[in-house]
């Protein structure tokens, strides 16, 4: 009996919301798991059709053969009259490359607004991509292998481009950035530039810029609005600009270890930051400090001069002492530094009246 009356009060109520909060609800799992859905009831019986998001992740699957199959399918039958608006396609080399020139193909012919790719495979992608009207979200990851980024863009309503494993070059100026004219973000992340060594971003409208890289080459940037600017990796990399005065925020995680071996680490990066003279924001990892600390002398010389430094966050990677707990912050205008290089956190806020220390054990 009491089991009896459980069921009878047991409502379907998420069947009873309307299709467009079902198909906004199933946007947001991978697309073979929405599918699955059409099993719960008549009620769920092709909505996935309208999805305006496709997410094709390789990982779902128990066989490549099955990935290959499914993708083509869906494409066949999904709602023609509905706006793609996002797609997520990863793939290995063991994938056909017919099906992502298929899949690209697909996106671009319903005017797609978001693009994340990932592949391994040697395959160029189609110069309509780069002319995409209607893109304003779109990250490239090459995976194992470095392809040729193409010299220019016509992206005209991009707002965030990430790009992962490329290589700039190919021509005298590489200054790919310049005609997306909406742009606000830009990640790139362990991109190579070869012949000239030189990268040059360009753009008015940049607002967050974060690079990560381990190879030496020339950046000039010619950002007059850019805000925000976060690099990981090695300092090795030459940055030269004309005015830097609109970055607020800077975070750098320098790989310690790997520094190591390029004796001028040191200096760079302390080049870096009097370029960033104007920031109000700093976030250093223990690694970069110690970098830093590489410099002979350092402490006896000029300290640089950040007159709106509000705050430094050091974040320590390092084993903790006992008397210090993880994820607790530490905040006072003179605090202990250990296990992070003595007298370093001191030195950089020497000249900045106004900064408030902020040590976070991660």
């Amino acid at each position: 009996m009491k089991r009896a009356k459980l069921s009878e009060n047991n409502e379907d109520r998420l069947s009873d919301l309307p299709d467009c909060v079902l198909i906004h609800l199933m946007s947001f799992v991978p697309t073979k798991d929405a599918i699955q859905t059409c099993m719960l009831s008549k009620r769920w019986k092709g909505l996935w059709k309208r999805l305006p998001t496709l997410i094709l992740h390789y990982m779902n699957f128990s066989s490549m053969t099955f990935f290959n199959q499914f993708v083509p399918k869906v494409l066949s039958i999904r709602d023609g009259s509905v706006p793609l608006h996002h797609l997520e396609f990863s793939y290995s080399g063991r994938v056909h490359p017919h099906l992502m020139k298929r899949v690209l193909r697909y996106a671009l012919s319903y005017d797609i607004r978001q693009l994340k790719l990932t592949y391994d495979c040697d395959l160029d992608l189609p110069p309509s991509l780069f002319l995409c009207q209607t893109l304003t979200s779109l990250d490239l990851t090459v995976t194992y292998r470095s392809q040729l980024f193409p010299k220019s863009l016509n992206l005209t309503a991009l707002t965030s481009l990430s790009l992962c494993n490329f290589t700039f070059g190919d021509s005298e100026l590489v200054e790919p950035f310049s005609s997306c004219i909406k742009l606000k973000t830009l990640v790139i992340h362990n991109c190579a530039i070869r012949d000239t060594q030189i990268l040059c971003i360009s753009n008015a409208a940049l607002v967050n810029l974060t690079i990560r890289s381990y190879q030496a080459y020339k950046i000039v940037l010619s950002t007059p609005n850019l805000f925000s600017f976060a690099f990981s990796g090695v300092p090795i990399q030459h940055i030269s600009a004309s005015n830097l005065s609109s970055i607020k925020q800077v975070n750098i995680d320098a790989d310690q270890w790997a520094a190591l071996c390029h004796s001028r680490s040191g200096f760079i990066l302390f080049s870096w930051l009097q370029l960033f003279a104007n920031m109000r924001s700093l976030t250093l990892y223990s690694s970069t400090l110690r970098v830093l600390s590489s410099i002979p002398d350092l402490l006896n010389t000029e300290a640089p001069c950040f007159g709106n430094l509000k705050s430094l966050i050091v974040k320590v990677k390092n084993i903790l002492p006992p008397y210090q707990k993880p994820g607790r912050v530490y905040k006072s205008k003179k605090a202990e530094l250990k296990p992070v290089p003595d007298g370093v956190v001191d030195y950089l806020i020497r000249n900045s009246p106004f900064a408030v220390i902020t040590i976070i054990n991660c």
